[in-house]
């Protein structure tokens, strides 16, 4: 997923699990790609909930942001969704032992990296935009994507034994 942006996150418990389903199958493709589906749903949800992945809420969007939204025909609408692309490149790149999920790519690479983590944008990097995370930041993954993880792991393992 080159181009855009993605996070590294690992938990102990997935990791665990993992470990156990690797003991079991010499090639886990259809677990991370199983995973990989599960996740980016989950992050699609996040954007029509319109929170971050640990169930925060996103900043509401600016004044100026709505005004401009208005005069183009795209108010009231969603926080993130003005066209649907950085929603569309939602996407994951399964392994044989991991699995990466992202977003963007191209010109939008630098539209989903400001989204998710905040910071500078606009014409002079004048304006200040609230993080708006749609995937989990690094740290401990939260618990409904943990449970998301294990839920297709035991899954694979029951079909493995």
């Amino acid at each position: 997923m080159a181009g855009g942006i993605s996070i590294r996150v690992e938990d102990a418990q997935v990791r665990a699990a993992l470990d156990a389903l690797a003991a079991r199958l010499s090639d886990m493709s259809d677990a991370m790609d199983a995973i990989g589906s599960r996740l980016r749903n989950m992050a699609r949800l996040g954007f029509v909930a319109q929170k971050a992945p640990d169930g925060s809420p996103w900043r509401p969007l600016a004044t100026a942001t709505i005004l401009r939204r208005q005069k183009t025909g795209h108010w009231p609408g969603p926080i993130l969704r003005v066209n649907g692309n950085l929603y569309n490149s939602l996407n994951y790149k399964p392994g044989p032992t991991s699995v990466e999920i992202g977003a963007g790519w191209g010109a939008s690479a630098a539209y989903a990296a400001i989204q998710q983590l905040g910071g500078p944008a606009g014409r002079g990097h004048k304006v200040m935009l609230p993080a708006r995370p749609y995937l989990p930041m690094p740290g401990p993954l939260p618990d409904a994507w943990i449970a998301t993880c294990l839920d297709v792991i035991n899954a694979k393992l029951q079909e493995a034994a």
